[in-house]
């Protein structure tokens, strides 16, 4: 698909080439679709489907952000729990450095 030439900012529209109709041309397919970003949290997509190489009919979505429950989102923002494992609960033996190799020293 290739994206084509928008005056408004808020729309891409991308439609198939040159070399992609030529394979599909007789096939059934999307040759086309429009995002439209209606606002920070709403957009539209229009989807043209193509049947016998010409437009058949335009299938439309609006999709909107959910917003996030701040009771929720709280939640996600504490600390996690730090788990241990039972080597991780062993003294160390003071015959190794922290950081570095064990040199003998």
């Amino acid at each position: 698909m290739r994206e084509e030439r928008q005056e408004n900012p808020n729309k891409i529209v991308l439609t198939c080439g040159a070399a992609e109709n030529a394979k599909i041309a007789n096939q059934d397919h999307m040759h086309q679709v429009t995002y439209t970003f209606l606002d920070a949290d709403h957009i539209k997509t229009d989807w043209v489907l193509y049947k016998g190489g010409k437009a058949d009919s335009t299938h439309s979505f609006e999709l909107a952000r959910k917003k996030a429950d701040s009771t929720k989102q709280m939640n996600s923002m504490k600390p996690m729990e730090k788990k241990t494992t039972d080597s991780a609960k062993k003294k160390p033996t003071g015959n190794s450095r922290v950081g570095g190799a064990n040199t003998g020293n």
